[in-house]
């Protein structure tokens, strides 16, 4: 009898020590949610006042209602002109950095020959490296061959950098594919390519998404590459043309249109998280899973 009275009072101290430490640990993440949310919605808030309120109540929130400050900002700050080239560069460099990925990540996974593991080793070792490591001697082989200024450059340099995740990531998918079914397709008369095209890259589908959607937010957010390899106004991407924008409107103290653009900056990558963020976490540990 004394057993079970003190089972049931060790029971209902384990009980009261979880329900509090989950009533902490949820305090804690509303509190940081608070945190992190504060500064977005303030941006948002101060896009949507004139220059004289944002100053005179400097913290608050949504207390009024100016749309013409995007009108402003997509127009006559360039922001337009900005959107499309990081448009362009964006789908572009994904669209090669795919079909590089894809092609060497299949020869990798599925032939064997003597450099095998050292191209697989070199492409994770690619990952260990930043991004901005080789663009001295990438500026001046760009500047020798005259292909500086161009927005395909700059787009394919951009693929080449992704490429090293988008072949770990689907390395482990093309690796899950059962063989026999290659074997079946070599059977039925498909050549390598037809086998690639109809049978493996179809399968490899699910690993692809969230590769795409992951290496889409960083082309869409990429700053340092457009801004040493483009000279041109024109061809400047939205990272480069916000830092430009930053500096003149400073200078003529019209603050709100600046954080317009920056909110026209954050809705496409903001958007594509809350569509896919079960991809994007399912993306981040693909490799870890899979290979």
């Amino acid at each position: 009898m004394r057993m079970s009275i003190r089972a049931r009072s060790r029971k209902s101290k384990g009980t009261a020590g979880f329900i509090l430490t989950r009533a902490l640990a949820r305090l804690f993440l509303i509190a940081y949610s608070c945190i992190v949310l504060y500064p977005l919605l303030w941006t948002v808030s101060g896009s949507l006042r004139t220059n004289a309120t944002f100053f005179k109540n400097f913290y608050s929130l949504f207390s009024e209602f100016h749309f013409e400050n995007y009108i402003k900002a997509w127009g006559k700050a360039g922001v337009s002109s900005y959107f499309m080239n990081t448009v362009y560069i964006s789908f572009l460099s994904l669209g090669m950095m795919l079909v590089m990925a894809t092609t060497a990540a299949y020869a990798i996974s599925r032939f064997k020959f003597k450099l095998n593991k050292p191209l697989k080793m070199l492409y994770v070792a690619g990952l260990l490296l930043p991004g901005m490591a080789g663009i001295i001697p990438q500026y001046m082989l760009l500047w020798s061959l005259r292909m500086l200024d161009s927005r395909f450059v700059v787009a394919l340099m951009m693929a080449v950098g992704m490429m090293p995740l988008g072949v770990f990531l689907l390395l482990g998918f093309f690796k899950t594919i059962p063989t026999e079914l290659a074997e079946a397709g070599i059977i039925d008369g498909a050549s390598n390519t037809q086998l690639f095209l109809r049978v493996m890259l179809p399968l490899c589908t699910p690993g692809m998404i969230p590769l795409l959607i992951i290496e889409f937010i960083y082309a869409w957010n990429e700053v340092y590459f457009s801004y040493i390899l483009l000279s041109s106004s024109g061809k400047r991407t939205l990272g480069v043309g916000l830092m430009n924008l930053q500096k003149a409107e400073q200078q003529r103290g019209d603050f709100v249109v600046q954080f317009a653009a920056i909110v026209i900056v954050m809705i496409p990558t903001m958007i594509f998280y809350i569509a896919f963020q079960k991809r994007i976490i399912e993306g981040a540990t693909l490799g870890a899973l899979k290979d």
